[in-house]
């Protein structure tokens, strides 16, 4: 069992969260400064994301089936 009580989840939940929270926002000033410097590579660029976040899917799922 991961969570033995409450207060664990709680943690784990904050630390969750927090690391979100972080991923989201250097993803957000990543794109912002991209678009500052270069806004026509960034669109070149950013039209690939699809193409990343499916096979991220894929690769959890393959890890997944593993388990």
């Amino acid at each position: 069992m991961l969570v033995k009580d409450g207060e664990d989840a709680r943690d784990l939940v904050a630390v969750a969260w927090g690391e979100c929270c972080v991923v989201f926002s250097m993803l957000c000033v990543g794109l912002v400064w991209a678009f500052i410097t270069g806004w026509q590579v960034t669109l070149v660029r950013v039209r690939f994301a699809p193409v990343f976040a499916a096979c991220m899917a894929v690769q959890s799922r393959l890890v997944a089936d593993k388990r």
